[in-house]
């Protein structure tokens, strides 16, 4: 009787391992799933050294988190649009005034003939919308009832063919009774009997 050959099968599988050693040595992605390869995808170009360095250089990278958002991402320092001195800080213009030539009561010191008018206009707007409302709420109105009138036509009429059609095929009391008295003439039950 013939065994199993355990020492021919532990062999096959060194061989086994050793090409796959040598197959993932010439190729780093063998044996690697379908998901790690799209989420690690290889550059379809070869990289310079010069790229690979402003890769790798941390500085050229700033991550903005915004309250409620999660983190924007990273965007280049170059980006930021802000000056920077040679250290990578901030540097801040003491001479710019971010205040703008308007001050906040200037807007509403109109003279009061302005008020007036743009009161007097704001009134006019507010006459002419009610107005053009009540104009549309009356249409609509209107329109519904004639809608509803036609809709009242339609189903009269088709109330009046269902009860004429219903007299046609109704059977009245007077015909169930004329039909029980043929049938009680015309049926007669002789010799008709339950084991006697």
């Amino acid at each position: 009787m013939g065994g199993i050959d355990w020492a021919a099968i532990d062999k096959q599988a060194k061989i086994d391992a050793k090409k796959q050693k040598k197959a993932m040595a010439n190729d780093p992605d063998a044996g690697k799933s379908k998901i790690f390869m799209a989420l690690n995808q290889k550059s379809l170009w070869k990289e310079t050294k010069a790229e690979k360095e402003a890769k790798a250089d941390d500085d050229n990278i700033m991550v903005v988190d915004v309250r409620g958002g999660g983190g924007m991402g990273a965007f280049a320092v170059e980006d930021a649009q802000v000056e920077r001195d040679d250290a990578g800080n901030i540097v801040v213009d003491e001479t710019y005034e971010s205040e703008s030539d308007v001050e906040d009561g200037d807007l509403a010191d109109f003279d009061p003939d302005t008020m007036d008018e743009l009161t007097r206009k704001r009134m006019e707007r507010a006459r002419e919308a009610e107005d053009r409302r009540k104009v549309l709420r009356k249409q609509s109105i209107e329109l519904k009832q004639r809608e509803q009138k036609e809709l009242d036509k339609q189903l009269a009429t088709i109330a009046k063919q269902k009860a004429a059609e219903n007299k046609k095929e109704g059977i009245t009391d007077k015909d169930v009774k004329a039909t029980q008295k043929r049938l009680e003439e015309e049926l007669t039950f002789e010799g008709f009997g339950f084991g006697d």
